[in-house]
């Protein structure tokens, strides 16, 4: 994304316009360029793409140097299943319904899933169980 804006002072200046955003995050960059230049945005998607793909090209030759098998370097990641509960232990002691984690033990309905929120709601309302 740096070679359609230039770093000054503590601002990122597009090339194209003039315009100036705060700081270096590189998504309001990309999404300027999607927004007001979508010529030059479908050209940085090309680089990128080009660039991913030679990345992964890399990748993969040098796995086959070292002697690892051919394939692709994020073909064996897991990925999550969403609906799915997270193996931590807590969510035993709930039931998930659609958004909110229910307490099997009271009537409380927690927003999300997250295991610390639910660990945290088993220590303060059921220690003792």
């Amino acid at each position: 994304v740096w070679d359609y804006f230039v770093k000054v002072d503590s601002r990122s200046c597009c090339n194209k316009c003039g315009f100036s955003l705060m700081g270096y995050n590189t998504s309001s960059l990309i999404k300027h360029l999607e927004n007001r230049h979508t010529d030059t945005f479908r050209e940085y998607q090309e680089k990128y793409e080009i660039a991913w793909n030679e990345k992964i090209t890399h990748s993969e030759e040098k796995m086959n140097v070292l002697g690892f098998e051919a394939e692709h370097p994020y073909q064996n990641r897991k990925r999550r299943v969403q609906g799915r509960l997270n193996k931590n232990p807590v969510h035993n002691f709930f039931t998930r319904q659609d958004s909110y984690s229910n307490c099997n033990h009271c009537s409380s309905h927690m927003l999300g899933h997250n295991p610390t929120t639910l660990a945290k709601h088993l220590e303060s309302h059921h220690a003792e169980q």
